[in-house]
């Protein structure tokens, strides 16, 4: 798994790409929790590749755990459909799914995301 981060205006957009694997969750959720608190954030999943779904549901409560504990905004982008199940079936409610990576960014300008 890798992941690169960029800053798109006021939003932290962390591109994440490869494959997923337990191992590399748990790096990966100390290091966002370690360094990311209110910020707007993106977690951009298009070139995420299904590695199996204990995986894929770790990472996935990693990402909600990150938006719970460091009062950031979180939203989720270019989930594939594979994904987009498991997630759905994970019932993260705190979670927002965006179709793409400009969408996701564009909602944090609205007026409805300045909660």
């Amino acid at each position: 798994m890798e992941v690169k981060t960029e800053k798109l205006g006021i939003v932290t957009v962390v591109h994440i790409s490869g494959k997923l694997n337990l191992e590399k969750n748990m790096s990966f959720r100390e290091a966002c929790l370690r360094s990311l608190s209110n910020q707007k954030i993106v977690f951009c999943l298009r070139d995420l590749q299904f590695v199996g779904s204990s995986g894929i549901q770790s990472f996935f409560r990693t990402l909600s755990e990150i938006h719970q504990k460091t009062s950031c905004e979180v939203k989720v982008a270019d989930v594939n459909p594979d994904f987009l199940r498991i997630l759905q079936y994970a019932a993260l409610p705190d979670l927002e799914i965006m179709p793409s990576l400009e969408m996701a960014v564009n909602r944090f300008a609205s007026p409805e995301s300045s909660n």
